[in-house]
């Protein structure tokens, strides 16, 4: 288990204990399989009691047995090492241009291109003649045949244009870019597809974690308190739920099933970014 990741592990779980239960806390320690994520001994009604939180991420577009995970926040990790990248170039020599990426197939990118891709945007950005409207948007051609790269401008502010060769990386992974003159230095370029999706609380999402979960075997510490903790960070655009939903939101035949017959004490939903969580065992 990665360092980083117990250190996240540990972060959620003491920010849902203190900061959203109000709890005090005497010891947090993070844990590796059987055991639960996260140890803590807390006061709880005057008492010191112990409670092992197993902890998962929810994100809306992840599938119980998918390979890789979540494609929102593979997608999500790629594009934010394409703006540190970014960051690096356009902080050392400026550039007044603000720019607007669409992936072609936003699955298929790899955190491994993220700074080559990067070099060419800026590269490209840097040699872009934009027209008087100081404004244009870019579809990237791809020709099946060398004569057909040759494909003219649609307008001055709107034209297919064939990357190949000196961009293949944008050739090869972006649909669309859009190019505008500003009057600053602009370090903050976003993607289009990391910066929207279809987002929601979907309960047979909930039951397939809970049920993904309560598959494990574990260790638990004598007298402890069992919990699931299914959490909502925010961190990616695919990893948020939605405003509270009302008491008969939470009445799903498959996910309370679910809940009933797992191994935890608790079970929580806990929507970081929206500041409200349920419990649902």
């Amino acid at each position: 288990m990665r360092s980083s990741q117990k250190v996240r592990e540990k972060l959620l779980a003491r920010e849902f204990l203190h900061d959203v239960l109000g709890m005090t806390i005497y010891r947090l320690l993070g844990r590796s399989p059987p055991r639960a994520d996260c140890y803590a001994v807390i006061q709880r009604n005057e008492q010191t009691e112990i409670i092992e939180i197993e902890l998962t991420e929810y994100q809306v577009d992840s599938l119980a047995g998918q390979k890789g995970g979540s494609p929102g926040v593979r997608l999500s990790s790629f594009w934010r090492k394409v703006k540190e990248s970014l960051f690096r170039r356009l902080s050392r020599h400026r550039l007044n241009v603000e720019v607007i990426v669409t992936l072609e197939d936003a699955s298929a990118v790899k955190n491994d291109i993220a700074p080559a891709f990067a070099e060419e945007l800026v590269r490209f950005a840097r040699g872009i003649d934009l027209p008087t409207t100081g404004m244009c948007t870019i579809t990237v051609f791809k020709p099946k045949f060398a004569r057909m790269a040759a494909y003219p401008p649609t307008s001055e502010d709107c034209f297919v244009k064939d990357l190949r060769p000196e961009f293949p990386i944008l050739a090869k992974f972006v649909g669309t870019l859009r190019l505008s003159k500003v009057t600053y230095n602009s370090l903050h370029w976003t993607c289009t597809n990391a910066s929207a999706a279809m987002v929601g609380l979907l309960p047979n999402r909930l039951e397939a974690d809970v049920r993904n979960k309560s598959r494990k075997t574990y260790k638990w510490a004598k007298n402890s308190e069992k919990w699931l903790l299914i959490c909502a960070a925010g961190d990616s655009i695919v990893g948020t739920a939605c405003p509270h939903l009302a008491v008969d939101g939470w009445q799903d035949e498959e996910l309370l099933a679910a809940c009933k017959t797992s191994p935890f004490d608790r079970v929580y939903f806990w929507d970081r970014p929206h500041r409200w969580h349920e419990r649902l065992k």
